[in-house]
């Protein structure tokens, strides 16, 4: 694709044999597989595309270049860059409006195209997803999912001792409680989800103010398996931590939203997806980000909430609050996710987020016959030390 794209932008400078050689560095993946020995890395100077999520403090790896993810939206960065057209990853599930592009199937849920009125929301913090590990390389100490480990086998010894399902779920919130800062991101909202429910129960309030759940489950590094698994039958006997699947349009229908952090410490699509319903985006805060979340700004597309979660409620509360306040920041999102779908926001932000760098690196790349001008590439490879994982092809 990169390649594709490069003699598409750039066709004097990629002539085939004609042209001088071009080697840049790239990587793909959920984050940087860089040993955290190795960081910070501040004395990189050649720049790295990474094609994934990259480190939020940038002067953790200052020369790494945050691109497009691989799936949807490198896709849709092809897609512009051979037919100039917006892919349906950028607009609207329903084939009208402002947004609904050229042919085919949009994929954003947008409040107006399905009469979902912020007044008529359900004013609570919703989330639904799967227990996929969170930064397994970078996150120290590991956090961990509560399964065949010590903490489910704190909920099964005491055996639930409580006879009626409230009592069970209090000594099972209790017990994830009492190890929340080794749970997940994802995890840490069940146990709040649970607690929220709880005060329900007590008769604090009527409505549960969380409802973060997971709805499929991880097994070897996949998630074929239904929350009906034994890993999760401990959960799904006294009623926390697990909920139905939700699809985008029923999600839409609640008045906040929250994007909790994955294998990468991003969402790749769900920030996106949630951006353009009608409802408030909460936005998990973590050590990563994603090429497009350079364009959003705290406050002003999205209220930020802290990694362990712990000013959730507290930023729940302001907005409850402050209806005005919150309803313009899920406003503000909302017209982003529109601009980006038209062919003038989406060629903005190609010519912002691909081309500009791509231009820049090829500007100050020097090839070997200005640097080396009696060596080939092949030749600089092969006289690298003993030991690089550098080599031509087939060597």
């Amino acid at each position: 694709m990169l390649v594709t794209m490069l003699r598409k932008e750039f066709p004097h400078r990629f002539q085939g044999a004609s042209s001088e050689e071009f080697a840049v560095a790239i990587g793909s993946g959920d984050y940087p597989h860089v040993k955290l020995k190795n960081l910070p890395h501040a004395t990189g100077v050649a720049p790295v595309l990474m094609f994934g999520s990259v480190f939020r403090e940038e002067t953790v790896y200052p020369n790494m270049v945050a691109m497009p993810m691989p799936g949807t939206h490198l896709q849709c960065f092809v897609v512009w860059s051979q037919f100039q057209r917006v892919c349906g990853g950028f607009r609207t599930m329903r084939g009208k409006g402002p947004n609904s592009g050229w042919h085919g199937h949009g994929q954003l849920v947008f409040g107006e195209e399905f009469s979902l009125d912020w007044d008529a929301l359900i004013p609570q913090v919703i989330w639904r997803g799967t227990d996929f590990g969170y930064l397994p390389l970078l996150a120290r100490p590991k956090k961990t999912q509560p399964l065949g480990e010590h903490i489910e086998s704190l909920v099964i010894e005491r055996k639930l001792r409580g006879e009626s399902k409230e009592d069970k779920m209090m000594e099972a919130t209790q017990a994830l409680r009492e190890n929340y800062e080794l749970l997940l991101p994802r995890w840490k909202g069940c146990v709040i989800s649970a607690e929220a429910e709880l005060e329900v129960t007590k008769g604090k309030r009527d409505l549960a103010w969380a409802d973060m759940k997971l709805s499929r489950s991880m097994h070897n590094g996949i998630f074929p398996f239904t929350l009906g698994s034994k890993k999760y039958l401990t959960y799904d006997e006294v009623g926390i931590a697990t909920g139905q699947f939700l699809g985008s349009l029923e999600t839409a229908k609640y008045k906040y939203q929250i994007d909790l952090g994955g294998g990468g410490g991003t969402t790749w699509l769900g920030t996106l997806a949630k951006l353009s319903m009608p409802g408030l985006l909460f936005h998990h805060i973590t050590p990563t980000k994603d090429y497009i979340h350079d364009r959003l700004k705290p406050w002003k597309h999205y209220i930020p909430v802290a990694p362990d979660l712990r000013d959730l409620r507290e930023k729940f509360d302001w907005a409850e609050h402050h209806p005005k306040q919150a309803k313009r920041i899920a406003d503000q999102s909302t017209q982003l996710m529109r601009h980006l779908g038209t062919e003038e926001g989406f060629g903005e932000m190609y010519q912002e987020a691909f081309v500009e760098p791509l231009r820049r690196i090829i500007e100050a790349y020097q090839p070997l016959s200005t640097t080396h001008p009696e060596s080939s590439w092949r030749d600089i490879l092969e006289s690298l030390p003993e030991g690089s994982k550098m080599k031509p092809r087939g060597m």
